[in-house]
């Protein structure tokens, strides 16, 4: 991923956090790099809460207040790898200005998806919206 790239990455997470924006699809070259550049950037950081969600290994903090947020579920919730069940979790846990990663979230809304996941994943996102722009949080899908 060129500096370029990255830094535009960057201004589009700017601008939707100032826009209160609830959930933002990101493709990158380089997940890891982006979400850590996204969690140090100031303007994309006021003080949140980050995790992470992947399909093998299910939730992670990404920074100390990340943990926090993790503290509220069971090791079962934190280890599920359930996408719609993740969403779940995550609202119920998530207090203000957090942000989940969620690694390769877009293969669970495209049409290919398991039909016993994405329609329920569809759905929680779509219920999350509301939530998330009521308390300044946010969902960002990462794909390579």
């Amino acid at each position: 991923m060129t500096t370029t790239r990255k830094n535009h990455v960057l201004l589009t997470m700017q601008r939707a956090r100032r826009a209160s924006a609830p959930i933002v699809a990101i493709s990158t070259a380089d997940p890891a790099d982006t979400m850590r550049r996204i969690v140090e950037d100031e303007d994309c950081n006021d003080g949140g809460s980050f995790v992470k969600w992947n399909c093998a290994s299910g939730f992670d903090n990404i920074n100390p207040s990340g943990e926090e947020v993790l503290n509220g579920m069971t090791e079962q919730q934190k280890a599920g790898t359930n996408p719609a069940k993740a969403l779940s979790f995550f609202l119920a846990n998530c207090g203000e200005n957090a942000v989940l990663f969620v690694h390769q979230g877009n293969r669970w809304v495209d049409s290919g998806a398991s039909p016993n996941v994405a329609p329920v994943f569809i759905q929680e996102l779509w219920n999350a919206r509301d939530r998330l722009k009521s308390c300044s949080s946010m969902i960002i899908f990462v794909r390579c």
